[in-house]
Formats: structure tokens, C-alpha cells, sequence
């Protein structure tokens, strides 16, 4: 039979370090890297050691698999609370759905005698056994309650002033109260006060406890991104720049439900959204590098645009240059001959047209350009200079605007992947030497990492591969 594992937590004292067992779940490692970073980053700068908890499972999530088999749902979340347990540190979790799952199972276990039995002789097949002598805490409820607000201020290095808040709480940190219980499911105020630590200004909207709606996807994604819908346009309306959640999967559902609510509804969403220690670790003096802030993801632009406002970043480099003016592209919005006899307007969604009123309408428009898929269309034949009366064409626009893109952190996969492959091979395309082996041609060796190095330092190639893969 299992020992019963030791209790080592330690107190939260000056000179001491609070111990936690990290939890990530599934939706972090898989989608979400920054929100893992981030709190990491952050832990440590609070004096917080996290152990790592090794072959643990999904928590299991609720929606999918209590739905379809509780007893698995009891079993699999029993046996993470058991292996957590051999740490002897209470569990943080960085997601709501987790935290409802493991924390309700820990209390079912604890208060359930015959319950407990019927596991743990499940458990003893892998070797293990359910106690009861940990806790399972949200990181909400670490930050307010373990560490508390004067903690964390001290920490604090940079104010987030400019930053226009809507949080979001999602139903699994609240709610079911019984289980639960470390704030208020009515009125709860966690977040709120933690995000107005930050010199951020936290606004009040109607519907602000509303569900995210993300479980509606299981049954139907049409109803899920309209039930986000009236969260979105109440956000909208009391003028947020950014929501803040706590909650992996609720970022998600608010993130996707924005792009699909634009193509179902003709609306405009583009709210960044961020998790709680993104934030957090910026005002603690990180960059939004440190933090994994400028991967690939929603609203990316517009979260650039407004994290370099608020953190008083230098302005990326402009639009026009030598070779592209602001009086050139004038004269083309006037003629567009290149446009009508161009042959990737005629069987794409390619929009010339757009492209130059967008260039013309002036830096605030920048973002928005940069984001169009359609700048990628233009495949570089070059038509365009031979029908140009005035020798220019719309390929030098494009051109100019991949490379503005790539410094933006804006691109398609194809382009890092064939961006990766010249940075360690030389070749876009990787010669394929089993294949010349066969057919008895030369071996064709790759170039000399270092040289290869050495040429991209420093160019478009080198930011595809740090902010586009």
C-alpha cells in the first residue's frame, strides 16, 4: 500500500518561497505557450517554486468526457490528485476548466468515505493512492489569497496605463459555489482588482458574468460564436481595447467567436484578448518577447498596435520609402489598368483596389493592411510593370508590404516553414537525397549552418522564423 505522502508546503514567509505543483492542462501546451511562460516568468519573480507533475493526464475535461462517462471523468481527475499528492504541494492551475474538475473531485473524495474506498482500490493498480492532503487552487485564488495585492505591487515596475479593460471570469472558477467558493459567483471581484493593480482602467458592462459560450461548440459553432456575440458588442460599446480572462479555454471561444461573428454578421471585432500573468509580467518589466506575447494568433496586429501605445514603443518602420510614394500609389487608385487584366484577380478573392485606398488612408490603417490575406495572392509575374503606363506596377506595392508584414509578425505558414528550411539548409526546398541517390546524381550537401547564419542575421528571413512560426 501507497504511504501516505508528506504535507511539505511551505509558508508564505519573508525570505521563504510558496511551493505549488503547476498544473497546465491540455489547451495551454498545445495552443496557448504564453499563457505557460508567462506565469512561469511571473511565479518567479514572486518567489513562487513550481514542481512539475510528471504523467499526469487531462484533467479530464467536463463537457467531453464526464458527458459521455462519469466514472471515468472521477477516476482519471483521482488519479492526477494522487500523483500531485507524492509532490506534497497543493495543486495551481492555470485554467477554470481544470480547476473545477480537480477541485470538485478532491472534495467529492475527501467528504465521500465509501467513495474514496471504491477509488482508491481503482488506484491501487497503478500504484497509487487518494489522501485528501492537498488543496486545489486557481491561480486567481493564489495571487489574491496566498500572496495578496501589497505582494505583488512590490513587483511591479512599469504601469499599464491606456490599457481599457472588460474582464471575463468564465463559470468554472465560480461556480458550482459549494465546491468552489473562493469568490463571489454573483459579484465576484478577483480579477478585477488584480488587473486594476496593473494602472489598468477595468470597465463594468452588462452581461459581464455571462458564460463565454464555448461549450455551445460541441453542439453547434453557429451558436456558440452568436451567443459570444452579445458579450462582444456590450465590450465593444463601453469601449474596451482588450478583454482579460483567466481561462485558456474562454480566450479561445473569444478569440474564435470574434472572426466568425465578422464573417456571419458583416461586424468588425478585433479585440485582443489576454490572459492575466500576460499582462502581469509586462507591468513587472518583461517584454511582450519574454513573455511569448507576439506568436502567431488572434488579433495579432492589433494587439501589437496597442501594446506598443501602452509600453511607449518605438513605431515599426512606415509604409512608404523610395520605392513606393505616397504620390505614386495616387495615380494608381486613378487608373488601376493593371487590376482588370491582372489574372489572379480573376479567379481569386485578390483586391488591388482595397490594397492602395487601404496605404493611402494612412498609418492608423497600417494593422489592418498588413493582416489581408490577399497581399500574399500576388504571385510576382510582373504583368502588372509590362501594362503600367507609368513602369510601376502593383508588384512593388506588394513587395513592400510582404516585407512590412514579416517585421509585423504577419505571415502564412508556408513562408516561415520555407523560411526555416533556407535557415538551416541553404534551400528553400530541401534537395531530397535519397531520391538522387536512386536516380545516381551528385549529393548535394547543405550549406554551412554558420554561413547561412551569418547572411540572415538581422533580415525579413530571421523575423519570419521568430514571429511567424
Amino acid at each position: 500500500m501507497p504511504k501516505r505522502p508528506k504535507n511539505t508546503k511551505s509558508k508564505t514567509e519573508k525570505g521563504t518561497s510558496k511551493k505549488y505543483s503547476i498544473y497546465t492542462g491540455c489547451l495551454i501546451p498545445s495552443r496557448y505557450p504564453s499563457i505557460e511562460i508567462s506565469s512561469r516568468k511571473v511565479f518567479g519573480k514572486l518567489n513562487i517554486e513550481l514542481h512539475e507533475l510528471e504523467n499526469t493526464s487531462c484533467c479530464p475535461n467536463q463537457m467531453a468526457v464526464k458527458s459521455t462517462d462519469e466514472d471515468l471523468w472521477l477516476l482519471m481527475a483521482a488519479r492526477n490528485l494522487a500523483i500531485a499528492e507524492k509532490n506534497g504541494y497543493d495543486i495551481l492551475t492555470l485554467c477554470n476548466g481544470c480547476y473545477n474538475t480537480l477541485k470538485s473531485v478532491n472534495s467529492n473524495l475527501k467528504n465521500d468515505y465509501k467513495l474514496r474506498d471504491e477509488v482508491n482500490n481503482e488506484l491501487a493498480g497503478f500504484g497509487l493512492k487518494f489522501f485528501g492532503n492537498i488543496r486545489v487552487q486557481h491561480i486567481l485564488e493564489v495571487l489574491q489569497n496566498d500572496l495578496g495585492i501589497t505582494t505583488i505591487e512590490k513587483s511591479l515596475r512599469r504601469n499599464l496605463e491606456g490599457l481599457i479593460a472588460a474582464t471575463h471570469y468564465g463559470c468554472h472558477v465560480i461556480r458550482p459555489e459549494d465546491n468552489l467558493g473562493f469568490d463571489d459567483p454573483k459579484d465576484p471581484k478577483s480579477l478585477d482588482a488584480l488587473v486594476k493593480l496593473l494602472g489598468i482602467k477595468d470597465i463594468d458592462y452588462p452581461e459581464k458574468h455571462l458564460c463565454c459560450g464555448g461549450g455551445l461548440k460541441i453542439a453547434s459553432t453557429e451558436d456558440a460564436a452568436s451567443f459570444a456575440r452579445e458579450k462582444l458588442m456590450h465590450i465593444k460599446e463601453n469601449n474596451a481595447n482588450c478583454i482579460v480572462v483567466a481561462c485558456p479555454y474562454c480566450r479561445a471561444q473569444l478569440e474564435s467567436a470574434q472572426d466568425e461573428i465578422n464573417e456571419s454578421y458583416n461586424e468588425k471585432f478585433k479585440i485582443p484578448v489576454f490572459y492575466y500573468t500576460e499582462l502581469l509580467g509586462l507591468a513587472m518589466g518583461f517584454t511582450p518577447e519574454d513573455l511569448g506575447l507576439y506568436l502567431p494568433g488572434a488579433n495579432l496586429a492589433e494587439k501589437k498596435r496597442l501594446l506598443s501605445t501602452v509600453l511607449g514603443v518605438k513605431p515599426k518602420t512606415g509604409l512608404f520609402d523610395e520605392t513606393v510614394t505616397k504620390e505614386q500609389l495616387k495615380i494608381c487608385s486613378e487608373c488601376l489598368a493593371c487590376a482588370d487584366d491582372c489574372s489572379t484577380v480573376i479567379v481569386s478573392d485578390y483586391h488591388p483596389e482595397e490594397l492602395i485606398k487601404l496605404a493611402l488612408a494612412g498609418e492608423n490603417k497600417l494593422e489592418e493592411l498588413l493582416a489581408r490575406k490577399d497581399i500574399w495572392y500576388c504571385m510576382n509575374c510582373h504583368e502588372c510593370i509590362d501594362r503600367c503606363p507609368q513602369g510601376f506596377g502593383m508588384v512593388k506595392l506588394i513587395f513592400r508590404l510582404k516585407n512590412l508584414a514579416i517585421e509585423h509578425g504577419v505571415c502564412p505558414e508556408v513562408i516561415s516553414n520555407r523560411d526555416t528550411e533556407l535557415s538551416t539548409s541553404g534551400f528553400a526546398f530541401k534537395p531530397n537525397s535519397e531520391l538522387r541517390k536512386k536516380l545516381g546524381l551528385p549529393k548535394i550537401n547543405p550549406v554551412k549552418d554558420k554561413d547561412i547564419s551569418k547572411l540572415i542575421c538581422g533580415t525579413g528571413i530571421e523575423k519570419a522564423k521568430k514571429e511567424c512560426e
